[in-house]
């Protein structure tokens, strides 16, 4: 498991947070926030799966591109004491227009 703290915030860029799948070092294509329709602000704490089968980050629909499960935020948070498990069989690209905050656990080991 991962945890990682982090405040990422690059207005004038994408901001992308990826995980490359299936044990071998997959490229994963540089996505642009702006060339999806955002989901709006993503302020998660607690339990949280991101499925990249079902496209489904916790009652957030993602689209799949490029063989991607990507989710565009305007934000996203993931509070402290938060668990986000990522599962499925494709790549997860969490992207935000504005800010990432990372505070809580990562757990990408089921994918």
């Amino acid at each position: 498991m991962e945890h990682l703290i982090a405040v990422v915030r690059a207005p004038a860029l994408a901001v992308v947070l990826a995980v490359a799948v299936s044990g071998t070092a997959a490229a994963i294509p540089i996505f642009n926030p702006t060339d999806f329709t955002s989901l709006g602000t993503a302020d998660l704490s607690g339990a949280v799966t991101a499925n990249t089968d079902t496209l489904n980050l916790d009652g957030f629909h993602g689209v799949m591109n490029q063989g991607v499960a990507v989710f565009d935020f305007d934000n996203f948070t993931l509070a402290a004491r938060a668990d986000l498990v990522a599962t499925g069989s494709s790549p997860l690209a969490i992207l935000s227009r504005d800010t990432i905050v990372i505070s809580g656990e990562l757990d990408f080991a089921a994918l």
